[in-house]
């Protein structure tokens, strides 16, 4: 027992160098302040996460303090050896919010002259505090399974709820975009036979315009083509009629030369 003793006190003497509490995800040490200042209890415990809502813990407490012993009136201890282990469940996440655990545990104590001279001693097994975290594990237990079981409900008629609306909205948007398709659709086609009547229209009386302008350039021509053959043909009569004046005044002026050396030769001859 001493060597016990001895071992567990180097232990919590190593564990005060280190802050009350260290944690780390999966593990962590602590010691408790209170009881390092009821009568320098020394104090250090364990835990270790094994699952997501459960850790493994381990707890040591150890008093071998006996102040005043030289003077039996005045003598005060609180000794005590006190070793613990059990398991914790965790409702949201290990070393998160509250838990509920059992444990067992054994101690060994000698405590007097706190309160009175009598000093008292013994074993003791929690059985009763074993019962008690039982119990009160398992109305833990039981109110976090009717917790659980109402947010399943609620959350199941909110999902059903917001489905329900997702359904319709979708359903009214659906309905939205297959008129606006039909309208645009439906507007789309009138337009373009509008296009294609304008294009015809047009085409037409582009057509009509081009006949037409053809037509009048074709009478233009025709008409003129008429004037200059009516005036072709009035130059050729013209030259015609020329033609026969001057050969008639040719003739004539060939007559009157010949009558003017006829009339030059008479008077010659009758010189003679």
């Amino acid at each position: 027992m001493n060597d016990m003793n001895t071992r567990i006190l180097a232990l919590i003497t190593v564990l005060m160098l280190f802050p009350c509490m260290c944690r780390a995800q999966k593990w962590s040490l602590g010691t408790n302040a209170v009881d390092w200042l009821w009568l320098g209890t020394m104090n250090a415990s364990g835990s270790v996460a094994v699952d997501r809502h459960f850790s493994v813990n381990a707890e040591a407490r150890v008093n071998p303090w006996t102040f005043n012993s030289d003077d039996p009136s005045k003598q005060m201890q609180d000794r005590r050896q006190t070793y613990s282990a059990g398991f914790r469940w965790w409702p949201w996440y290990v070393y998160s919010g509250w838990w509920a655990g059992l444990a067992a545990q054994y101690e060994e104590y000698s405590r007097g002259g706190i309160v009175s001279r009598s000093t008292e001693e013994g074993d003791a097994y929690l059985a009763q505090k074993t019962e008690e975290g039982n119990a009160y594990l398992a109305g833990k237990q039981q109110d976090g399974d009717a917790y659980l079981e109402q947010k399943q409900q609620e959350g199941d008629a909110y999902f059903a709820q917001k489905q329900e609306e997702g359904d319709g909205y979708l359903a009214q948007k659906t309905q939205d975009a297959d008129t606006y398709f039909s309208d645009k659709h439906t507007e789309a086609d009138n337009y373009e036979a509008e296009v294609q009547k304008r294009a015809f229209d047009y085409d037409s009386k582009t057509r009509t315009a081009a006949d037409d302008y053809a037509q009048q350039v074709r009478d233009n021509l025709e008409t003129q083509t008429k004037v200059i053959e009516g005036n072709i043909k009035g130059l050729k009569q013209f030259e015609t009629e020329y033609r026969a004046r001057l050969t008639d005044f040719l003739g004539q002026l060939v007559n009157q030369v010949s009558d003017t050396n006829n009339y030059d030769q008479d008077p010659q001859d009758n010189n003679d």
